[in-house]
């Protein structure tokens, strides 16, 4: 393990994806995907607009990666274009909550390290949050955390399709930051990717963890660069111990 905490930590902040659920790929992202393309023909359907369903997924295949930096708006104003359909507010309003609400039903792959570390980080006193590249915004992500029964031990979500950032970015960082209330070195990130979490965590004046626990999951080797620059666990219940160290001043209740 290298590195420590030498000040006071009110904060421990995660990755979501291959560090608190994860996804089996494509199978996972064609059921959510099939969700959010059915119900915005069905909310089309119901302002009397028949839409071809391909048509529809169509566009949503071509926005790729950039679902994760678009909001439900965008979306739905990009699906109305592309539809050659008139976008009033009323409409664009209409599509993107059907989007939003789409997967509300959908229950992710967990991580089980995760029922054991949110309830004692909770109960040690520190605010928990959820920081995600994802085209899920942070209601998304907090009924996915809810259908798993780990939402109440989290504080704040940050999702990068509602602010159009992308870790490493600072952006994002900075909204943890400023949601939390702390100082940017009170909050520890933890997650699997050494350049967004990591890096993006350190370049921001974050502490940061490097988790290395379901990266085979995702087809991925452990980082040496990582591994030099910041304190590595293999199962996030080595977490609370790690935030214990005999240098690192915890005040509870923050």
């Amino acid at each position: 393990m290298v590195g420590r905490f030498d000040q006071v930590v009110r904060a421990v902040s995660f990755d979501l994806w291959f560090t608190v659920i994860w996804e089996k790929v494509p199978e996972d992202e064609v059921a959510y995907s099939s969700m959010r393309i059915s119900v915005i023909r069905d909310a089309l359907r119901l302002r009397g607009f028949e839409v071809d369903l391909s048509k529809i997924a169509e566009v949503y295949r071509r926005m790729g990666s950039s679902r994760a930096i678009l909001s439900s708006r965008e979306i739905a104003s990009l699906v109305l274009a592309s539809l050659g359909i008139e976008r009033t507010d009323e409409l664009v309003r209409e599509v993107a909550s059907a989007y939003e609400y789409s997967t509300q039903s959908f229950r992710p792959r967990e991580n089980p390290e995760v029922f054991e570390v949110l309830p004692t980080l909770k109960k040690m006193g520190f605010k928990i949050a959820i920081v995600s590249n994802t085209s899920f915004s942070s209601s998304g992500v907090r009924a996915l955390l809810k259908n798993l029964g780990i939402d109440s031990f989290v504080d704040v979500i940050i999702s990068s399709s509602d602010i159009g950032a992308l870790k490493p970015q600072r952006r994002i960082f900075d909204e943890l930051v400023n949601t939390l209330g702390v100082e940017a070195h009170e909050i520890v990130h933890v997650g699997d990717s050494c350049l967004e979490d990591v890096l993006g965590a350190l370049s921001r004046g974050l502490k940061a963890v490097y988790y290395t626990g379901l990266l085979k999951l995702r087809n991925a080797e452990v980082d040496s660069l990582c591994l030099a620059i910041a304190p590595s666990i293999e199962n996030l219940g080595e977490l609370p111990k790690l935030l214990t160290n005999k240098q690192l001043l915890i005040r509870k209740g923050l």
